[in-house]
């Protein structure tokens, strides 16, 4: 799932905890320095969620969902703890 709400990604992601709590789906979405909602941090927490950065080359992996300073890199992956490695088996990881 890919999302990019503007400022609104808490309710989008609360309206969607079903289809997340059931299908454990990879989500992508933008999180600019600055504007992380604690209501993202906590859905993702919540769910078991691992967080990673997205950047040119590779994944960062990050313990908190922190905007980039930069604002060159503004998109996070998220992936449910059991299947990550699963998911990212093919993926270069920092």
């Amino acid at each position: 799932m890919k999302f990019d709400a503007e400022g609104a990604e808490h309710q989008v992601f609360e309206g969607s905890r079903g289809i997340v709590q059931r299908d454990k789906p990879a989500t992508i979405c933008e999180i600019l320095h600055g504007y992380v909602n604690e209501n993202v941090k906590r859905f993702f927490a919540d769910l078991d969620y691992r967080y990673f950065l997205v950047t040119d080359d590779r994944l960062i992996k990050h313990q908190e969902i922190v905007g980039d300073k930069s604002y060159r890199y503004k998109n996070y992956l998220f992936t449910p703890e059991g299947r990550t490695p699963t998911m990212l088996a093919d993926v270069a990881l920092q």
